[in-house]
């Protein structure tokens, strides 16, 4: 019996270049960390937040950041919240962490806007959203 060929396969991504290595968050405790101890940016289409880990308790010190995203109902039906979920992974796709802390974890929230919102408008409120978030992990980590 074969295996159809899938030997052959290299299902690694050799041929791209990753500037930074990044995970998911999965656990609810993760999202509820960042949304009790981390900072938000409300924008129109979505809701920003990142919160630092502490070097001791973070579960994979090698990331230099995790992404989560969530949808809930008031976003739309199943439809509608998957396409704003893969929305929201594709911006992720596009930040760039320089000047963010190692070890920063971030959520993106839809909001109901976010399904019909055009992408170039998603991407601009995206980088504004990420600049000031980045601005406001610096103040509260010099603070502490």
């Amino acid at each position: 019996m074969t295996d159809g060929g899938l030997d052959k396969i290299n299902l690694t991504p050799e041929n791209k270049s990753q500037r930074h290595l990044s995970g998911a968050l999965r656990q609810r405790r993760d999202f509820l960390f960042v949304q009790h101890k981390g900072v938000r940016q409300v924008m129109t289409h979505f809701i920003l937040q990142a919160a630092v880990k502490p070097a001791s308790t973070a579960s994979q010190p090698t990331l230099s950041y995790r992404t989560g995203v969530t949808a809930s109902k008031k976003v739309g039906n199943a439809v509608a919240r998957n396409r704003a979920k893969r929305r929201m992974r594709a911006l992720f796709r596009k930040l760039e962490c320089d000047h963010a802390p190692s070890g920063t974890d971030y959520v993106l929230v839809a909001r109901h806007s976010l399904v019909q919102a055009a992408w170039t408008e998603l991407l601009e409120d995206f980088s504004i959203a990420a600049k000031r978030i980045h601005k406001k992990l610096i103040k509260t980590a010099a603070q502490e």
